[in-house]
C-alpha cells in the first residue's frame, strides 16, 4: 500500500506541475499575441506616416514644377532659375522614391520577423 500511496502523491504533484506549465504557456501565448498585435499596429502607423510623407513630397515637387512656369506680362523666370527649380524637383522626387522603397523593404523585413516569432 505504501508504494501505491507514493505513486498517487507523485501523480497529483505531476498533474499540478503540468497544470502550472499549461497556465504559464497560455499566459505566454496571450502576451506574445498582444505584443504581435501592438507591434503590427505600430508598424502600420509608421508605414502610413511614411506613405503620407511621400505623397506630400510629390505634391511639393509638383508645385515647384508649376512655379517655374509663372510669368508676369510674358516675362518668365530666367532659364538658370528654371534649371535650379528642375534640380530641386528631381531631388525631392528622388527622396520620395527612396523613402517609399526603404519603407516597403523595412516593413517587409519587420513583418517577416514578427511572423516568425
Amino acid at each position: 500500500m505504501h508504494a501505491l500511496t507514493h505513486a498517487s502523491i507523485f501523480c497529483r504533484e505531476t498533474n499540478v506541475e503540468f497544470f502550472g506549465y499549461s497556465v504559464g504557456c497560455v499566459v505566454l501565448y496571450a502576451a506574445q499575441e498582444r505584443f504581435h498585435k501592438s507591434t503590427t499596429e505600430t508598424l502600420e502607423y509608421v508605414v502610413n506616416q511614411a506613405d503620407t510623407t511621400v505623397n506630400k513630397l510629390k505634391i511639393v515637387s509638383d508645385f515647384i514644377a508649376s512655379a517655374k512656369l509663372i510669368g508676369v506680362d510674358q516675362v518668365f523666370l530666367p532659364s538658370n532659375v528654371q534649371t535650379d527649380i528642375d534640380q530641386i524637383g528631381i531631388r525631392i522626387n528622388s527622396s520620395a522614391n527612396v523613402l517609399a522603397d526603404k519603407t516597403v523593404d523595412n516593413s517587409d523585413d519587420i513583418r517577416d520577423l514578427l511572423d516568425s516569432v
